[in-house]
């Protein structure tokens, strides 16, 4: 379900920003060690995972669970002319600012339940400046993070000692743990063919009607 949420975002942001940005994707270490050198096509947006602030059970079943995720919209943005274009844009269209693809990405995101999957939608929680005007050999760079709360619903859940089922169908769930040799499976239920039942006879005895009438004239005399 995470990398499915991932995955959504990114094509919700391709699909409404087009050409405005350059570069749309998941997140694959373009900041780590500050190297922004490497960094060559900008305007880009980078999405990936927060972590999970808190899982709880949602019914009394326990076969429901709603956990609450964190995703991050990292928006970077460089100009070779002056921190103000860098912030607000510059005199050419395409020379967009990092105010506005920040509400942008807001406004496109925001309560977007990304085809019924997050519940109540994606909920915007922080913005947060990552670099602020960072110098590097093809200009000043710009990087600000907006976070979003999502909230999933986890229905998955094995029973107490079965372990994923053996399955040979690519789109079951449990077929991924079919992939490796030495891991534990269980086999599957058989179907459901037929159900045996005993009819017993309904029809009232004389104890019965005798009972019953008992206890209707103790309800009247009371």
């Amino acid at each position: 379900m995470i990398a499915t949420v991932e995955t959504r975002i990114v094509e919700r942001l391709r699909e409404g920003l087009g050409d405005i940005v350059a570069s749309i994707g998941s997140y694959g270490g373009e900041l780590d060690d500050n190297v922004f050198d490497s960094i060559r096509v900008l305007p880009a947006i980078w999405v990936t995972y927060g972590g999970s602030s808190r899982i709880e059970v949602a019914n009394t079943a326990r076969s429901r669970f709603r956990e609450t995720h964190q995703f991050i919209t990292m928006i970077a943005v460089r100009s070779v002319r002056s921190e103000e274009a860098q912030r607000l844009g510059g005199t050419d269209l395409y020379e967009v600012g990092s105010y506005q693809l920040i509400r942008a990405v807001k406004y496109l995101l925001t309560n977007q339940t990304l085809g019924g999957i997050v519940h109540k939608g994606l909920t915007p929680r922080n913005i947060r400046t990552l670099h602020n005007h960072t110098m590097t050999m093809e200009g000043a760079l710009s990087v600000f993070a907006v976070e979003w709360e999502v909230l999933l619903d986890e229905f998955s859940q094995l029973e107490d000692g079965r372990f994923p089922i053996e399955t040979d169908d690519p789109n079951h769930p449990d077929h991924w743990f079919n992939e490796f040799k030495r891991n534990a499976l269980s086999p599957e239920y058989p179907d459901l063919l037929s159900i045996y039942g005993k009819v017993q006879n309904t029809e009232p005895t004389e104890e019965s009607v005798s009972f019953i009438t008992k206890l209707g004239d103790n309800n009247a005399e009371s």
